[in-house]
């Protein structure tokens, strides 16, 4: 038994799916919460966003990037960086800092791989 009574059409049901996705999208990697909930809020922006209509998420990826930095920081010493509870996207920040440092652990990458640049470091810091 459904609980709602109306239809969709074909597009407005596309909609609502990318809406759906997008809204996970948003909760699980841009707006993420330690309770792993969906929030109201982050599905009305999802709504819009699935409309076309456009945000940016500049803004609170450095933030998560920031807090990352910050949390990574705060880890004792000693204590491997995995063990780190907060995720923020690590892989960004690696990739960076191979292609504009190259010394250290970084210096032995071969540059010439003609493969995607954040590919070339997979795995650079799993020998720390």
């Amino acid at each position: 038994m459904s609980y709602w009574n109306f239809s969709l059409s074909v597009d407005e049901e596309e909609e609502l799916k990318i809406a759906a996705y997008l809204s996970l999208w948003l909760c699980g990697f841009i707006f993420p919460s330690r309770d792993d909930y969906l929030r109201v809020g982050t599905f009305k922006t999802a709504s819009r966003m699935a409309a076309e209509s456009t945000y940016s998420l500049v803004p609170p990826i450095l933030a998560r990037i920031y807090r990352g930095l910050i949390e990574t920081s705060n880890c004792m010493v000693g204590h491997d960086i995995g063990s780190i509870k907060y995720a923020f996207p690590r892989h960004f920040l690696y990739a960076w800092a191979a292609t504009y440092f190259l010394r250290g652990i970084y210096s032995n990458i071969d540059k010439s791989i003609g493969c995607p640049i954040i590919r070339r470091y997979a795995g650079t810091l799993n020998d720390l």
